[in-house]
């Protein structure tokens, strides 16, 4: 667990810039920190900037929302200021990027991309190991553990959801509990008694530097969501050459584009 702190402290350093965020149109699953809480709120990125709702910010913030339905404008009285405010509306919430956050509550704010955290402060924005120390931990894995679940899960489930490559590690996870799979993350993916069990391993995509999304996933599969209870086994048809497994495993449910088994 020390070695992993270690890892994303400096992960961290390296990429908390102020109002930048990875190239990518739109991702969601996002952590945000406000005054060195973690706040459970719905953020997407949208078009190279993390968008969060209006709503969340003002609740935790302070100021005055109105919504004027005609018009469709949001409208935020903070310190006796009103600002209108520049957004969209996305899930039925009115959403705002960092730089309009900055604006009109006079925060500090950063984006760390590779683990999809949102940092808001009002007085300085706090140091690596506070923002670490807000976020869940898990106990039983270590870095190593994060770093070949992320590549297993990019190169599975790579330009899919979030939720399909959190199910993808899960499987994993759910194997190296399992007394019929080997005891280590790594041993799992690369385990072959039986013949190749993951086909990344043996077509190099395996090496594939996994993106946020898949750091995320492999992060939160670890710290204990599982999206994937007892799934064992998972093909993608589309891609799929072998049959064994839906030929001889009970059928459990489909999530993007692959099919899991028990």
């Amino acid at each position: 667990m020390r070695k992993l702190m270690l890892f994303m402290v400096a992960t961290f350093i390296l990429s908390l810039v102020p109002g930048t965020v990875e190239a990518r149109h739109y991702e969601s699953g996002h952590r945000v920190v406000i005054n060195r809480q973690l706040i459970n709120t719905p953020t997407v990125v949208f078009d190279r900037n993390p968008y969060i709702p209006l709503r969340a910010i003002v609740d935790e913030l302070g100021g005055k929302l109105h919504w004027d339905p005609k018009y469709l404008e949001a409208t935020v009285t903070f310190r006796g200021v009103v600002y209108v405010v520049n957004g969209f509306i996305e899930d039925d919430r009115f959403r705002v990027n960092l730089n309009e956050i900055e604006r009109i509550f006079n925060v500090k704010t950063a984006y760390d991309p590779n683990h999809h955290i949102i940092v808001i402060d009002t007085c300085q924005l706090p140091c690596t190991v506070e923002i670490w120390q807000t976020l869940p931990t898990f106990a039983g894995f270590n870095d190593y553990d994060w770093y070949w679940l992320s590549r297993i899960v990019h190169a599975e489930a790579r330009g899919e959801t979030y939720e399909s490559r959190l199910a993808v590690a899960n499987v994993v996870l759910n194997r190296r509990d399992h007394y019929a799979f080997p005891d280590t993350v790594k041993e799992v993916i690369f385990d072959r008694r039986h013949g190749v069990q993951f086909t990344p391993t043996v077509n190099g995509a395996i090496n594939l530097e996994p993106d946020a999304i898949s750091r995320l996933a492999a992060l939160d599969a670890l710290e204990g969501r599982n999206n994937a209870p007892g799934a064992l086994f998972f093909i993608n048809p589309r891609y799929a050459t072998n049959f064994w497994v839906p030929n001889n495993r009970q059928y459990a449910f489909t999530i993007g584009a692959h099919q899991y088994f028990y």
